[in-house]
């Protein structure tokens, strides 16, 4: 799980801090850079894990000149990203600390480290690289416990099943984003392979649309991430693909929502070779059956779809933009408690005040971050209801009633003075 996300000069992001909880939800006006943070995470999550900034772009029809900031003269992008690592074999907090150059499009310096662990897991000055391997398959607070001077970079230690660091190796290659991209997992060692692949899980759906949910998915296009593709192109692959097991559950996932559904088609057009989508309905045991394809599905609909369909895939993390479009206020509530409730961890933003009375005082009290411009145009974040405005309107209101009863701009600045502090 991302416990916080630091990046300096990405469009409006300029020395921005932001902390996670498991359930996300920002908040805060229309420019004020809810959508940036999103597309942020994914852009580090991309070149972190997979390199091809260049590929990351094309997606998005942009160039590097829309991602670096214009607010500041900084050259370069800085980055650091903490990830609590609980998987059953370890417990552990990693701290990735990275500057990217956008003119060469890679990582100039990177450092990756256990907090509390004395020697880090990888360092890179763009040139050179090391690697610390360890190799011991116990919890992670085997490694903190042990003494600083029983380790050094030349793999000697008194405790050589603890750990081997490798000498400094030159980089020999072109590469593009994080030198982690380019290292097989053999040669990153365990616990390095395993934080990188769980920021690998990662995916923003920032332009989520059902005009996207309703193209035919083509049978045979590679999907990385094994999900519902980006902003949901892939979804009929997806769920063709899905487990009959999941299938099943998949819908009765949807009638919570939908009772009339009672069927999930994907079926294969051997003209265009590709998969489409469609529903059955029936709203009474007398009716007839409709048959639905994607085209004519409701917005509603098909976005909740995407949006249970998506929890079962391998992802841990995913982003969602204005969850509240196109979804019906009754089912909304239904949404956002499967969300809360989800394994997963969940980033989304929102401009209604309703999404956060679906939420209980405490979940909104760790999910709700307001995002705001301060007087230079810089977004910043924090916690709404750490504002003692915001705190003092919670003891009397819902949460989205106490959103709804102030001036997010007068938060905002209520905020932006204790961060100038």
């Amino acid at each position: 799980m991302i416990t916080r996300f630091y990046i300096d000069n990405f469009k409006s992001l300029v020395d921005f801090d932001l902390e996670l909880a498991k359930f996300n939800c920002l908040i805060g006006l229309n420019g004020a850079g809810k959508s940036t943070v999103l597309q942020a995470l994914d852009f580090v999550s991309h070149w972190m894990t997979q390199g091809g900034v260049e590929k990351w772009l094309e997606l998005r029809d942009w160039n590097m000149k829309d991602v670096k900031s214009s607010l500041t003269k900084n050259k370069h992008i800085k980055i650091v990203l903490e990830i609590k690592l609980n998987d059953g074999t370890s417990n552990a907090n990693f701290r990735w600390e990275a500057t990217f150059n956008p003119g060469k499009m890679c990582c100039i310096n990177e450092k990756l480290v256990v907090v509390g662990f004395p020697v880090s897991l990888f360092e890179s000055d763009g040139k050179r690289y090391s690697i610390c391997q360890l190799y011991n398959q116990k919890p992670l607070t085997v490694f903190e416990s042990v003494k600083y001077e029983e380790f050094n970079f030349c793999g000697k230690s008194r405790e050589k099943n603890y750990y081997k660091c490798d000498y400094y190796k030159d980089i020999d290659f072109e590469y593009q984003g994080s030198l982690l991209s380019q290292l097989t997992d053999h040669r990153l060692g365990d616990f390095v392979r395993r934080f990188k692949q769980e920021l690998s899980r990662l995916r923003a759906f920032d332009s989520f649309s059902p005009d996207c949910l309703r193209v035919a998915a083509k049978k045979d296009e590679q999907n990385d991430k094994q999900d519902i593709g980006i902003n949901g192109t892939q979804i009929a692959k997806f769920i063709r693909d899905l487990k009959q097991e999941e299938k099943d559950s998949l819908l009765k996932s949807l009638q919570g929502y939908y009772p009339q559904v009672t069927e999930i088609i994907t079926k294969l057009n051997r003209a265009t070779d590709s998969i489409e989508l469609e529903i059955v309905e029936q709203y009474s045991p007398d009716s007839k059956p409709v048959r639905t394809k994607a085209d004519h599905i409701n917005d509603g609909l098909l976005r909740t779809l995407a949006l249970l369909a998506e929890q079962y895939s391998p992802l841990e993390t995913l982003l969602f933009d204005e969850i509240e479009n196109g979804i019906n206020p009754e089912v909304t509530e239904k949404v956002v408690d499967a969300l809360v409730s989800s394994p997963k961890q969940i980033i989304v933003t929102t401009h209604s005040p309703m999404i956060l009375n679906y939420m209980s005082d405490e979940v909104a009290k760790e999910a709700v971050t307001l995002i705001y411009k301060n007087s230079h145009g810089h977004t910043h974040a924090t916690r709404f209801f750490n504002v003692p405005s915001a705190a003092k309107k919670l003891t009397s209101l819902a949460p989205g009633d106490a959103m709804l009863d102030l001036y997010l701009q007068e938060v905002a600045q209520e905020a932006e003075a204790t961060y100038a502090q």
